[in-house]
């Protein structure tokens, strides 16, 4: 599940080789902060990727979309103005587009959808 990146320590990104975005060296990775708390394996982004195959279904990820649906809905039902900031989708990304285009076409008068 989703846990809070509070502890991850600073100046990681002075251990990152910037042409690869790899670790120079892979002994950080063995730390707890980048362990899932609860099995102990290399935890990864809490975002799907697309063709991701390994990316792990959650009840809590389900729960946070459908409240957000139900949050747009309700805001698009009752008129209220809506700003989307959509960063990095580009044209590779449709449904990055598509949801913002389609949340802000829905909701009241004066919305915005800024790429």
């Amino acid at each position: 599940n989703v846990w809070s990146a509070d502890c991850i320590p600073s100046g990681l990104g002075d251990l990152v080789d910037q042409a690869s975005l790899r670790f120079t060296d892979m002994s950080p990775l063995e730390e707890a902060h980048f362990r899932c708390p609860r099995c102990n394996a290399l935890a990864r982004p809490n975002v799907w990727f697309c063709k991701d195959r390994n990316h792990a279904y959650w009840q809590d990820e389900s729960d946070r979309r459908s409240a957000y649906i139900e949050w747009v809905q309700n805001l698009q039902a009752s008129g209220g103005k809506l700003v989307v900031v959509e960063c990095g989708g580009g044209m590779d990304i449709p449904t990055v587009r598509c949801e913002g285009e389609d949340a802000v076409e829905g909701a009241g008068a004066g919305s915005l959808l800024v790429r």
